[in-house]
């Protein structure tokens, strides 16, 4: 399902140019959670209609302030779609940063977890049937859709950067597994173990400087049970751990 945010423009009187006029802002909100950012457009505070959002009238100065806020609004709307399609839920911080240009990667080098797993799972996808199982491919679909649910959970964003990925954020994903998910600990390993393999990526491409699995153990017993994941994320035995 798809999350629903709204936007709203308003100007900041409090930060007055020197000619006079007010530079507007953008406020984004997503899942009650709020940011803004200036969309580098001033306005006279006569013309300025905060019920709509909009400059009233018809001068220059209004059609054109009216016609940039619209493209902001088409513009915030194509990138949440982008988002979406890609990670399955939109952060607020996300979204700003796209319209920002503020980008995923620098120079081509991913800087977020789910993007690294992404590229991953598509170049496993394009190796299924020659090197890989459609079951194994499955198998990390199936945890990188939990981690998609426990950044949302955890942290109310829809991917976390690499450089902010520390020994707490394995911790924390498994005591998500163990309580959410009703994981057992093979199960937990298994799904821990997935994951060091996406870290490794990451690691040994220079993208991440500091190993959080350095003082992290996984840890395996004899017997298990299989995990199964409340509705409203996933359902996964020992088939699709």
């Amino acid at each position: 399902m798809k999350s629903t945010f709204s936007v709203i423009f308003y100007v900041r009187r409090d930060k007055m140019k020197s000619d006079g006029t007010l530079p507007i802002f953008c406020g984004l909100t997503i899942n009650k959670k709020r940011v803004s950012f200036n969309i580098k457009t001033s306005v006279t505070s006569n013309i300025w209609d905060a019920s709509t959002s909009r400059a009233s009238g018809k001068s220059k100065q209004a059609t054109d302030i009216n016609r940039i806020i619209d493209k902001y609004v088409m513009l915030l709307h194509e990138k949440h779609d982008e988002i979406f399609d890609r990670n399955g839920i939109v952060d607020a911080e996300e979204l700003k940063n796209s319209i920002l240009g503020n980008s995923t990667s620098t120079n081509g080098v991913p800087i977020y977890l789910l993007q690294v797993y992404k590229q991953h799972n598509d170049e496993m996808e394009k190796l299924v049937g020659t090197k890989y199982s459609p079951a194994i491919l499955q198998k990390y679909k199936c945890v990188y859709k939990k981690i998609q649910d426990f950044l949302s959970l955890k942290y109310n964003k829809s991917d976390i950067k690499l450089k902010e990925i520390r020994h707490s954020f394995l911790t924390d994903f498994e005591t998500y597994l163990r309580v959410e998910g009703k994981c057992q600990t093979n199960t937990v390993g298994r799904n821990m173990r997935l994951l060091k393999k996406i870290i490794n990526i990451a690691k040994n491409n220079g993208w991440i400087l500091v190993d959080p699995y350095a003082n992290y153990k996984i840890h395996f017993e004899k017997t298990d049970k299989p995990c199964r994941f409340s509705s409203h994320s996933i359902q996964c035995g020992s088939h699709g751990q």
